[in-house]
């Protein structure tokens, strides 16, 4: 067996690892969202540095970041690896080169109609109001409605009832 062929459900898996990183995102958000206060807090009552008692909550959020960053660490490294392997296959397939194509005009190619925040009706199931939004910084996409989300491949994939290389051929194009 190749290592091609280990990664034949790859595709699937690059979703699972997309998602694992916003959640991871939204974690590191979280984090900061909770702990500015409570520094905040603790300033504002004169405490002095040896007084703060945030020694110990500060100890465990480093150390959910530093597992976070890990985990950043392991899905990059293993996004890499699979995106070597299929640009070195026959169709020399350069996958990063793909997923770097924006999202937005993607979307618009499938028939979007994109607002300036960014949101637009489904692609996917059908509806009155916008609840698809376009992530650009991370080129992803999501919608509250249906729970769909990924990336510009999982985009056309979706919308266009295809398979993972018919996107990428449509993406090509």
């Amino acid at each position: 067996m190749t290592e091609i062929q280990d990664y034949q459900n790859f595709p699937e898996r690059i979703d699972i690892i997309l998602e694992n990183l916003m959640t991871l995102e939204e974690k590191l958000g979280s984090i900061r969202s909770l702990l500015i206060p409570i520094i905040q807090k603790e300033i504002d009552n004169g405490k002095t540095e040896s007084e703060l008692t945030l020694l110990t909550e500060l100890l465990s959020v480093a150390f959910e970041v530093d597992e976070i960053k890990e985990e950043i660490k392991r899905n990059q490294s293993e996004l890499k690896r699979y995106r070597k392997l299929t640009s070195n296959s026959d169709e020399d397939i350069d996958i990063e080169e793909i997923r770097l194509t924006p999202i937005i005009e993607v979307a618009r190619l499938l028939g979007a109609e994109i607002d300036t925040r960014n949101k637009c009706k489904c692609l996917i199931h059908n509806e009155k109001t916008a609840s698809m939004s376009f992530h650009t910084n991370l080129n992803i996409f999501n919608c509250f409605g249906c729970g769909a989300k990924g990336d510009v491949i999982k985009l056309v994939e979706l919308v266009n009832k295809c398979t993972f290389l018919e996107a990428i051929n449509f993406i090509k194009r």
